[in-house]
């Protein structure tokens, strides 16, 4: 592949926000697509090939968009929800709790791994029943306070994650999904 450098101007009524302490832009699967955290904390999403951005309805007090993986759907945490709204229209649908989300990622297979707070465990959310499983356990014996800000590395095999430990710090860490093995 080959690298490709350009400038994003936003208008001013349509200005990037701030997100503390979620993230405010997200670039689509294919590369067409923008979505970012605008003016009333409302998602907006602009082609990068057009100057024009347009708001997504339903994503008021909204910050930290994810793509599904074919494009269609953004994710986002809305208050104390982890949501989704299709890009083609529609009403934004609640996913999860997330009183405080500290990171996503969207998997191939229609579920999200996120961190539904600021202390805790990773979790696991089936998009279509809604259910929820833990998937990744603290270790108390390390200092483990919370694990956040999961990421899919590209083989879809594992994902890349944050371990907080307090005072102590962060380090990275890997999950792997076939034997469920974390390695610091």
């Amino acid at each position: 592949p080959q690298v490709a450098r350009f400038e994003i101007t936003l208008p001013e009524d349509a200005a990037l926000t701030a997100a503390i302490p979620g993230w405010t832009v997200a670039l689509s699967p294919d590369g067409r697509l923008l979505v970012y955290v605008g003016p009333g904390r409302l998602l907006y999403v602009r082609p990068i090939d057009r100057l024009e951005a347009r708001p997504l309805p339903g994503t008021e007090d909204s910050d930290s968009p994810i793509f599904s993986p074919d494009g269609e759907w953004v994710a986002f945490s809305g208050g104390p929800k982890l949501s989704r709204v299709a890009l083609s229209g529609g009403r934004a649908m609640v996913i999860a709790e997330a009183p405080q989300l500290r990171g996503a990622t969207w998997l191939s297979n229609e579920e999200i791994i996120y961190a539904p707070s600021a202390a805790g465990n990773l979790h696991l959310v089936n998009i279509a029943t809604g259910r929820t499983d833990t998937l990744t356990t603290l270790d108390a014996t390390k200092g483990e306070v919370a694990h956040r800000w999961p990421t899919m590395l590209p083989n879809g095999k594992a994902f890349v994650f944050t371990v907080y430990t307090g005072a102590a710090g962060s380090h990275l860490a890997t999950y792997t999904f076939a034997s469920g093995e974390i390695k610091h």
